[in-house]
Formats: structure tokens, C-alpha cells, sequence
């Protein structure tokens, strides 16, 4: 994409530059008509070119060097004309070039935007997936956690089953059970929200400098 941004610019410089050059080539066109249709400037030809050889010419040379000056302005002129058809051609050239190159451009654009779309479409497809999957794991997880949960509680010898009238049926183990695990949730907890916080200052502190970085003047 770049070498295509960069021949656009330059096929844009090259317009440019012909046409530039085919309106100063119009305008030396345009300056020896009004140089042929001068009376003035004939009459200063001829002088000069009489007191270049100084020689005293006749009237019937004199024409007929009135007329060789106007003949070669003539063809000066046609050289020139056809010299703007060739730049007026070339510019047809650069133009045609342009366009056909914008249409490329557009045509890879609309590709690469398409297989964009593709991408985005597989990737919200495996996300849909991905997202069932992960509910369905919840659900099972949601539906065996409770029975787990209450199974390892009964399993421990915190409860005593045989307990004979007047006697606790919990015995002094479950407090423990219940200070461990409370302290356990706790830890577990303040070390998730520690962890959490510190990630959100990285993260923001590494934002700013890429900010202040971005932002900065340039040497």
C-alpha cells in the first residue's frame, strides 16, 4: 500500500509538472503570433539585420527577408503547437494512469475490507461458541458445586452423628473449620483486589506515558 500511495504522489507531482510546463509552452506559442502580427517588430528585424550586414538592401530584399522571418516564425510556431499536443497527450496519459490506479486502489480496498469482515464474522462465530461452551461449564459447574460443597462438609468429623442426648452435635472443630476458612476467603479476596488495583495503575500509568511520549515536541 505504501508504493502505491507513494507512485500516486508522484504520478501527481509528474501532472503537475507537465502541466505547468504545457502552459508556459502556450504562452511562447501565444508570444510569437503577437510577434508575427507586430508591424513593429518586422521593421526592427529587418533593421537589425541590416546594420548586422551592413549592406544597403532593396525594397524586393527586404520582403523576401520579411517573408523568410515570418516562414520560420510559422514553423517555430507549428513545432511548438505540435510540442503542446504532445504534452496535452502525455497529460491525458498521466490522467488515464491516475485513474486507473485509483480504481485499483479502491478494488484492493474493498477486498481487504471484505476479508476484514470474514475475519470478524469467523471471530464472532468462535466468541458464540466459545461464550455456549463457557455457560454450559458454569451450568454443570452451578449444578454440582452445591452437592460437592455439602459432600466435603459432612465428610469432615466436625459433626458428631452419634451424639447421645445433651451432647453438641458440632463439636469444637467446626469453629476452627469456619475461622480458616473465613480468614482463607478473606486473603484470597484482599489479594485478588490487590492484584486488580495494581494492574489498573500499571496500566494507567503506562497510558500517560505513552500519552506524554506522543505529545511531546519532536527533535
Amino acid at each position: 500500500m505504501e508504493d502505491v500511495l507513494g507512485l500516486r504522489f508522484d504520478s501527481s507531482f509528474l501532472l503537475t509538472g507537465l502541466t505547468a510546463a504545457r502552459r508556459q509552452l502556450s504562452r511562447v506559442v501565444e508570444h510569437i503570433e503577437k510577434l508575427r502580427n507586430d508591424d513593429e517588430m518586422a521593421v526592427f528585424m529587418r533593421g537589425a539585420r541590416c546594420w548586422a550586414s551592413k549592406d544597403i538592401k532593396t525594397g524586393s530584399e527586404d520582403a523576401d527577408r520579411s517573408r523568410q522571418l515570418r516562414h520560420t516564425a510559422e514553423r517555430l510556431q507549428q513545432r511548438l503547437n505540435q510540442i503542446s499536443d504532445e504534452f496535452e497527450m502525455k497529460l491525458d496519459s498521466v490522467r488515464t494512469s491516475m485513474e486507473d490506479m485509483m480504481a485499483t486502489t479502491q478494488v484492493v480496498i474493498s477486498r481487504i475490507a471484505r476479508h476484514d469482515n470474514q475475519i470478524n464474522m469467523a471471530i464472532s462465530v468462535a466468541t458464540r461458541r466459545d461464550n455456549s461452551q463457557m455457560r454450559s461449564i458454569a451450568f454443570v459447574t452451578m449444578f454440582y458445586l452445591p452437592l460437592t460443597s455439602i459432600a466435603t462438609i459432612f465428610s469432615m468429623n466436625v459433626f458428631n452423628w452419634d451424639a447421645k442426648d445433651g451432647e453438641n452435635l458440632m463439636t469444637t472443630h467446626f469453629w476452627l473449620y469456619l475461622a480458616v476458612a473465613g480468614v482463607s476467603t478473606v486473603l484470597t479476596l484482599g489479594l485478588w483486589v490487590f492484584y486488580t488495583g495494581m494492574r489498573t495503575r500499571l496500566f494507567s500509568k503506562k497510558k500517560d506515558e505513552e500519552a506524554a511520549e506522543a505529545g511531546s515536541p519532536t527533535t
